[in-house]
């Protein structure tokens, strides 16, 4: 009889999950009209409620009822959505009828519509949506939710979401819900108050919700000053002071056909321009409860602005006279505070005295750990700038070497965790994601970081939209039967400030191998100025120097 009992008692709880996971389906697919939905669970909720939910025949014309999913659909379209977002609602007001409402998300397929038997009282046009598809998606857990998405985007350039788009209902719901209820499924820069761009690009980099990264949402331009009024956000010229612009903007300057954050479009060459600081780089570090090993005095208060190259100066003949002289020369007349130098390897010392002469300034070489015994990035400074605290080379294996020094800022006393590398040629991108690995391995094992901030230079032998450089982009990178996700991420100089050029490195194929990376954190350590690639350089290597202009923010 204990058994019977026992069942009875459970049919009962399950008919009351069952009425609960009714009224749950119906809130969400509510949502849904209201273009609230699009994270996976929503969608996968959506899908059950077919089987859980009691509706008529799909085909047959029905009068949406109180209590129906429809119901409430239509109440909100009607008493929101209309106000909020007429452009959903084409040929529809806000005196349109219910059954007009009904039968306009009947047709675009939204909460769980029939078509009504009364007669709409405004003439509705069929929607204009796309299609929608069915993907699956596989994470490392396992197959979860199934994805419904309007048709591919192309892969390439930037994209702010629009509605339809499976990323768009990603960021919606994120930021109406997830950032709200999973504070810890975001990194800690994302703010609830944030606009739908910034939400959109931590979804992007986080490889969530099909989103690439979100377009500039302001034009550059160039206004006229009414006395002493201050320049709102894309707006020049601000001369570049930052007290030109409203409380809360920066003034960036705006040269060699870069852009400033934020915004879009050309502006006028040599002007400057108010920017927003969160377009700075936003993703957060890695933190840790490691102290530093570092044990110099607190730093003084002070941007440090610096010049950064990276320049193969290939190996082949390099100790004729001619190259030699060529070689020294391009690096001279670059006049950089720290540079990586790769494919050098007996010449070094000579490079560096013929460097000295050409410069005037005091440039020193990293030697600590097996130098010149692989091909690695040799770290170049200024010692009249820089003070070397440690520094060393790490064999990543395959002849290859990860060069490393800690420098810190004689006048500010800031630190700097530079690293130096040069990875094997050409697509083997599973030996480039495994040093990108080896990079983050000894950055975990420094004491030096996240105190000091990161900066990676090299010839990477990698495409912008290699595996390898979205890992080291802060991307989930699934190749190779792995799944590649490193503790940091490093924004590209270069791309930062040229959203167009091709900014090729290695003339023989036209394509940029060598990077300039600084590391992204919130708030920004990193401000890049301006980045170019220098061609028509003496000496006769195959690459060209590229050379970035940079803040280290205090």
């Amino acid at each position: 009889q204990g058994s019977v009992v026992g069942r009875e008692r459970a049919k009962e709880l399950f008919a009351s999950m069952a009425q609960a996971m009714k009224l749950a389906c119906w809130a969400l697919l509510s949502l849904q009209a209201a273009g609230q939905n699009g994270t996976q669970g929503v969608l996968l909720l959506q899908q059950r409620a077919t089987h859980h939910v009691a509706a008529v025949d799909k085909e047959a014309c029905y009068d949406a009822q109180p209590g129906d999913s429809c119901f409430q659909a239509v109440k909100w379209a009607m008493d929101v959505g209309i106000k909020e977002h007429p452009d959903w609602y084409p040929n529809l007001s806000e005196e349109s009828s219910f059954e007009a409402f009904q039968e306009h998300l009947h047709k675009g397929g939204h909460g769980n519509c029939n078509t009504p038997c009364s007669q709409p009282t405004t003439a509705l046009p069929t929607t204009n949506s796309p299609t929608p598809r069915t993907t699956t998606q596989h994470t490392t857990t396992g197959t979860t939710a199934v994805a419904t998405t309007s048709p591919a985007q192309p892969e390439s350039g930037c994209h702010t979401a629009v509605r339809g788009e499976e990323c768009f209902n990603a960021v919606v719901w994120a930021m109406n819900h997830g950032i709200v209820n999973h504070p810890n499924w975001y990194p800690d820069w994302l703010k609830p108050s944030m606009g739908f761009e910034l939400f959109q690009e931590a979804l992007h980099l986080d490889n969530k919700g099909s989103c690439r990264l979100p377009c500039p949402k302001k034009q550059l331009e160039d206004a006229s000053r009414d006395g002493a009024a201050l320049l709102g956000e894309c707006k020049g010229n601000c001369l570049g002071d930052d007290g030109q612009c409203l409380e809360g903007l920066r003034c960036g300057h705006l040269d060699h056909e870069s852009q400033v954050h934020g915004c879009a479009g050309k502006g006028t060459q040599g002007w400057s321009y108010c920017f927003d600081p969160v377009w700075l780089d936003r993703p957060t570090p890695t933190t840790s409860t490691t102290s530093t090993t570092t044990p110099w005095p607190a730093p003084l208060a002070g941007d440090v602005y610096l010049r950064l190259m990276t320049f193969n100066v290939y190996w082949k003949d390099l100790e004729s006279h001619e190259r030699m002289q060529g070689i020294s020369q391009a690096i001279a007349d670059r006049n950089a505070d720290i540079a990586v130098i790769t494919e050098q390897w007996g010449q070094k010392f000579q490079m560096l005295e013929l460097v000295r002469k050409k410069s005037g300034r005091n440039y020193v070489f990293c030697t600590n750990g097996p130098q010149e015994s692989m091909w690695d990035g040799d770290i170049l400074y200024d010692a009249d700038v820089f003070e070397e605290i440690a520094d060393g080379v790490e064999s990543l294996g395959d002849d290859r070497g990860l060069s490393w020094a800690v420098l810190k800022h004689r006048e500010k006393r800031r630190g700097i965790l530079v690293y130096g590398l040069h990875t094997i040629c050409c697509g083997h991108e599973d030996v480039h994601l495994e040093h990108a690995m080896d990079f983050a391995s000894h950055l975990q094992s420094r004491g030096d970081w996240p105190s000091l901030p990161v900066l990676l230079m090299g010839d990477l032998n990698a495409g912008e939209d290699s595996e390898s450089l979205r890992a080291y982009k802060g991307q989930q990178v699934n190749a190779f039967g792995k799944v590649w996700k490193l503790p940091v991420a490093m924004s590209d100089a270069f791309r930062e400030r040229n959203s167009e050029a091709s900014g090729a490195t290695f003339h023989k194929w036209n394509l940029r191998l060598d990077y300039i990376l600084t590391e992204r954190r919130w708030p920004a350590v990193w401000h890049t100025r301006s980045a170019w690639v220098n061609y028509g350089v003496p000496g006769g290597s195959d690459h060209y120097p590229l050379v970035a202009d940079v803040i280290l923010k205090r």
